[in-house]
């Protein structure tokens, strides 16, 4: 049986559906694994790594950045914070997008609770649930965590600006935290730009992945004009170690990597409402991955069930050999 996909949150743009074609691709050896832009930690959380390596997450996001570091330093505090977060319920989503916004209504939002609590609650109980709403307070990080991990939850397809209106159960919100805690005990976290992490693990033995925003496809919180897309190129053209990148397909791309092998994926596109509609994807290397990774054989198309990977471009001189 498939070992079900450990996840944390619902990220735009995750790779859950290219694991396996990404995992294929890798090589069989190496010594550190760095998730450039690490987004959900999809890829950080699901990879089987080599015994031993060290595996390092990064994302320039903050607030992705915060939500990681505090399931894996804070679990408890997240999990106790996240209950008393809001139940969901549009206005409540609306209270969470203004509080990551650093709008000015926190503490009225705190005195709306304390309110209740007096009414609600009898004077022991009373007392006691307004000394935690206090201690709320004091949070900070851990309290910015909770409030932008449900964000996500409630938002709709992952955007975290508009209401998805689904319903969830904040049990398996526990379930989640405490498995990613778990999984991410001997992961090191950074908050830092691609290039200067791509170039303080610029090794052999290092392979650097990279799932950048998509060309002109998606919006992100953080900016990455093309002249990013640019740069990044030119940081993993010097990477020592395995350079692994996954775009989508578009002419841009292509060109832009013409000197990396390139594998293009098609799975379905659960995105169109068009019937039997399939998204292509890009994922590029800076080294052949039927040399490195002895899982893939020299045939030039690999499957997965409905989806497919193919190599589609050999560059005229390897950059890795």
């Amino acid at each position: 049986m498939r070992k079900p996909t450990t996840r944390l949150v619902p990220w735009v743009g995750g790779k859950g559906q290219l694991m396996w074609a990404i995992q294929m691709l890798l090589p069989s050896h190496y010594k550190t694994l760095v998730d450039v832009f690490g987004g959900s930690g999809i890829i950080t959380l699901n990879t089987a790594v080599p015994r031993g390596c060290l595996q390092i997450y990064n994302d320039l996001n903050h607030d992705l950045y915060n939500l990681l570091f505090c399931a894996k330093e804070r679990p408890m505090e997240l999990v106790r914070e996240l209950g008393f977060l809001p139940i969901n319920a549009h206005d409540e989503f609306d209270v969470l997008q203004r509080q990551l916004q650093g709008e000015d209504f926190t503490m009225e939002y705190m005195e709306q609770q304390l309110d209740l609590t007096e009414i609600l609650l009898q004077p022991p109980q009373a007392e006691i649930v307004r000394q935690l709403l206090l201690e709320r307070g004091s949070l900070g990080n851990v309290r910015r965590a909770a409030a932008f991990y449900k964000l996500q939850r409630y938002s709709y397809n992952s955007s975290g600006d508009s209401y998805g209106g689904g319903s969830c159960d904040i049990r398996r919100f526990f379930h989640d935290i405490w498995e990613c805690s778990h999984r991410l005990k001997n992961v090191v976290l950074e908050n830092k730009d691609f290039e200067s992490i791509i170039a303080a693990h610029n090794d052999p033995q290092t392979v650097v992945y990279c799932d950048p925003p998509y060309y002109e496809a998606e919006c992100y919180t953080v900016e990455f004009p093309r002249s990013d897309h640019q740069r990044l190129h030119d940081a993993l053209a010097k990477h020592k170690g395995f350079a692994v990148v996954s775009y989508n397909s578009c002419d841009y791309i292509r060109e832009l990597y013409e000197d990396f092998f390139i594998h293009e994926v098609e799975r379905p596109n659960s995105q169109s409402k068009k019937e039997n509609s399939i998204y292509r994807e890009y994922i590029m290397t800076n080294y052949d991955p039927r040399r490195f990774a002895p899982q893939i054989s020299f045939f030039s198309e690999y499957g997965s069930g409905d989806k497919t990977c193919k190599l589609i471009h050999i560059p005229e001189k390897p950059r890795k050999i």
